[in-house]
């Protein structure tokens, strides 16, 4: 099973025995999972806490926060107040030991993975601000131990604190109250994210932020009530889209304008996950912004320009492209073989995973609607063709 390489071996995590500990290691650091190697512990926020009595009239709970540490490259303090760096925001990152049907012929899975993680963590660092992730974490909710244990090792890595949502493949069975038995729940177990259930409160310099957290399919609750001197984020994992990203037959309810419309304006930002394709819309009211994924997994990504986005206290952000050096998709052509690529049905499986997507169409209709949509690759139009008896063309 391959894992993410580190210059010792790491211990496999035991799933049934973890939950055994939680409370226990919820009081301690994070735990030494590399053989006799020193961890430090994380930077959680957690030493004071922060009191908004708008928050507590509505009953919210929040972490509580404390001091972050300085970086050495970038102090919050030489930053002008206005532009405040307040978080680095990213989604979907799919982790797997395995690579994806279009990076076989990575040579290096784990390295590449690893690689772009570190560069991930060195950013958030580098501004001096924690790193939040909208949801999809894992590409599995199920886990192998030994890949779970070396994904926390990597994590471990990070230096600022880490919040994250679950989306949709974290949850077993899409249940959020089953997330412990998930790879995302032992992260959130030994510490090395913090689940935001439902608010997590910080500062930053003078300024107070709060994440309100929408895992996939949580309900919308009250709205923050607004307040000058909070600036509040909603972490979400729900599909949205724009004129540009949506499937046919997407529901009208998802799509940005109606989701801007339908959000309170006390939200400074709203941070989506789940479309993988990144899009952002500003209001006078907030900003959207739906991350997209953070690695390139399919042929369809291969033009995709993976970024982080550094959210700031005027609203404003700024993307941050992932560095793509070196990377190796799958390589064909129209006159190449069929039986020497490995069909990459991410899209299709997408696309039937909305509902909507084939209200009041037929299965060879639905197929049509993909195609001419997405256009795929041409396995997977091979295959469509020979599944269905279309001319998939």
């Amino acid at each position: 099973m391959p894992v993410f390489p580190t210059d010792k071996s790491i211990p496999s995590v035991q799933p049934d025995i973890v939950p055994k500990s939680a409370r226990q290691r919820a009081k301690k650091t994070t735990p030494n999972l590399a053989a006799n190697a020193p961890v430090a512990p994380m930077p959680l926020l957690r030493a004071g806490v922060v009191e908004n009595p708008a928050q507590t009239a509505h009953n919210r709970a929040c972490s509580p926060p404390s001091a972050y540490p300085t970086s050495p490259i970038l102090s919050n303090e030489e930053v002008l107040a206005d532009t405040l760096p307040l978080a680095l925001v990213c989604s979907d990152l799919h982790l797997s030991p395995g690579p994806p049907a279009a990076r076989i012929e990575e040579s290096d899975w784990p390295r590449a993975m690893k690689s772009q993680m570190l560069w991930l963590f060195e950013q958030a660092k580098k501004y001096n601000v924690p790193l939040v992730i909208a949801g999809d974490i894992f590409d599995k909710a199920i886990a192998d131990s030994r890949f779970i244990s070396s994904v926390i090792a990597l994590f471990q890595q990070c230096d600022m604190p880490i919040y994250a949502v679950p989306g949709n493949h974290d949850l077993p069975y899409h249940s959020y109250t089953n997330r412990h038995e998930s790879a995302y729940g032992i992260l959130e177990i030994v510490s090395v994210i913090q689940n935001i259930d439902q608010t997590i409160t910080y500062k930053i310099a003078d300024k107070t932020v709060t994440l309100h957290g929408y895992y996939w399919n949580r309900p919308f609750s009250d709205p923050p009530p607004f307040d000058a001197d909070y600036l509040n984020i909603a972490v979400i994992h729900k599909y949205v889209y724009d004129t540009n990203t949506g499937h046919v037959g997407a529901d009208l309810s998802s799509r940005c304008d109606n989701q801007l419309s339908a959000m309170p304006c006390s939200y400074d930002f709203l941070v989506y996950g789940d479309n993988h394709t990144p899009f952002h819309k500003v209001s006078p009211n907030t900003t959207l912004i739906n991350c997209g994924s953070f690695f390139r997994r399919s042929q369809s990504d291969k033009n995709l320009k993976p970024a982080a986005y550094l959210l700031k206290s005027d609203r404003s952000f700024e993307t941050i492209y992932v560095p793509l050096e070196g990377q190796t998709f799958l390589q064909h052509n129209d006159s190449s073989p069929v039986s020497a690529h490995v069909p990459d049905f991410s899209e299709l499986s997408e696309f039937f995973a909305e509902p909507s997507g084939m209200d009041n169409l037929t299965v060879q209709d639905s197929f049509k609607q993909f195609v001419a949509v997405s256009n795929p690759a041409l396995p997977v139009k091979a295959c469509l063709s020979r599944i269905t008896g279309l001319a998939v063309g």
